[in-house]
């Protein structure tokens, strides 16, 4: 979970300075759009390390909950529970074969 973070800690520093250049509404746009690749990428990576189906849709939940609350102002960390707790409670996720 912690090389995650700092791997999702990198690359949101590498893109802040690719698109430091950018127009402020792109600059955003492209942010949002990095964090979320890297988030599903991560979201999936989980899933298939734990030997558990992917739900797409509870990624892309998960994602744009994430990518929200970082825009909000939480710390990853943060942001990366919150999210998580509320996509299992949102999915209602007992099962053990999906993530």
């Amino acid at each position: 979970m912690y090389i995650n973070l700092l791997k999702f800690s990198l690359y949101l520093i590498i893109s802040s300075l690719a698109v430091a250049f950018m127009p402020n509404q792109v600059k955003s746009d492209e942010l949002n759009n990095l964090i979320t690749k890297i988030c599903l990428e991560n979201f999936n990576s989980e899933a298939q390390k734990n030997h558990k189906k992917v739900n797409k849709e509870m990624g892309r939940f998960t994602c744009q909950c994430f990518v929200d609350k970082i825009a909000a102002g939480l710390s990853l960390q943060d942001a990366q529970e919150f999210c998580r707790k509320k996509a299992i409670s949102q999915f209602n996720q007992t099962s053990k074969n999906s993530i």
